[in-house]
């Protein structure tokens, strides 16, 4: 019944701002987070950069636990501006021909992950990501 109501609306243009159908994309990381980063994973990112690039976040033993960029950031990426802190953080670049596969994700950030997940786990997960 919901969703007859919700098609409805949407349709007869009634439906309000807020209540449009949900359909999660990526968020792209801000210009001052894409500094930090950058920074951050200098030597592990090669000549990748975070400007105006999409990141997928996860956690957990096996990275497999997504999380909000903000909270990702609060927890794992703003701590490690205090020079006693030690970086758990490891990317994974995806390459062009496999961003359809990963929901159009440029790159997955991990924080202490102890087993790393394999290139076609981090394209699964990155499309999970992609349409939570």
């Amino acid at each position: 019944m919901q969703k007859i109501l919700l098609l409805l609306l949407g349709q007869s243009g009634l439906l309000l701002p807020g209540y449009a159908q949900r359909q999660q994309v990526i968020p792209k990381v801000a210009p001052s987070e894409a500094h930090l980063l950058d920074s951050l994973l200098r030597q592990e990112r090669g000549a990748f950069t975070f400007y105006d690039k999409r990141v997928a976040f996860f956690t957990g033993n096996r990275g497999a636990i997504p999380q909000a960029k903000r909270e990702f950031f609060q927890r794992y990426v703003l701590p490690l501006r205090q020079p006693t802190q030690v970086s758990g953080l490891s990317l994974r670049v995806v390459e062009e021909t496999e961003k359809a596969q990963a929901g159009g994700c440029d790159a997955v950030l991990f924080a202490w992950v102890k087993i790393r997940p394999t290139q076609q786990q981090v394209l699964k997960r990155a499309q999970r990501y992609a349409s939570r």
